[in-house]
């Protein structure tokens, strides 16, 4: 992966399989470059039973792009991230529906 990829993501997420586990990105130049952009890490990992990551909210027009080991999400609404950085303990939490526009009867003046 390279850094233009990535350069404009507010969140990443990094998650293991099973079968495929993994080494959370430590090199000094990338997290140089997320924490100068306040971008939130996650590195989620099958094994530890406190981690985990539900995606079944997550609609299928917000896929971007789909790869083999990465996937581009963006949405319509934004999502609440919360990330404690001394801990590590960190919450997503998925955008609340789009409202449809138009005029609100009850806000209405009546003139």
């Amino acid at each position: 992966m390279k850094w233009q990829q990535i350069s404009q993501a507010k969140v990443i997420i990094e998650v293991g399989e099973k079968d495929l586990p993994i080494d959370p990105s430590f090199g000094s130049h990338f997290f140089q470059n997320i924490t100068s952009l306040h971008v939130a890490y996650f590195t989620i990992d099958p094994k530890q039973k406190n981690d985990f990551l539900k995606l079944d909210w997550i609609e299928k027009d917000s896929l971007i792009k789909k790869g083999k080991y990465v996937d581009w999400y963006s949405f319509d609404n934004p999502i609440i991230t919360v990330l404690e950085g001394v801990s590590g303990i960190g919450m997503i939490k998925k955008p609340d529906p789009i409202e449809p526009e138009g005029m609100n009867e009850e806000e209405s003046t009546g003139i």
